[in-house]
């Protein structure tokens, strides 16, 4: 989670320093307008990232460490009727 989170920090970081100006390799085939939706996009999506990780480790923690598992497993150990 944590490299995760620091290579989301890097891009972002690398986009937002070079999103005034369309790169060098890219300047025949994208224009200003779609170069800048392209960055926003790009931060979005970024931040979504970020969001995402960090819920979807919050979620593990809670499932891990409150029991849910045991009590899942105490419930599928009673269909199979001490089958387990």
């Amino acid at each position: 989670m944590g490299v995760q989170l620091w290579l989301n920090m890097l891009n972002r970081r690398h986009v937002q320093a070079h999103a005034d100006i369309v790169p060098e390799a890219f300047r025949d085939t994208i224009d200003e307008a779609t170069y800048t939706k392209s960055v926003k996009y790009t931060l979005a999506r970024n931040a979504f990232s970020a969001f995402s990780i960090s819920w979807h480790f919050i979620l593990l923690v809670v499932v891990l460490f409150s029991g849910v598992l045991v009590w899942f497993l105490d419930g599928y150990r009673s269909q199979l009727d001490d089958g387990l």
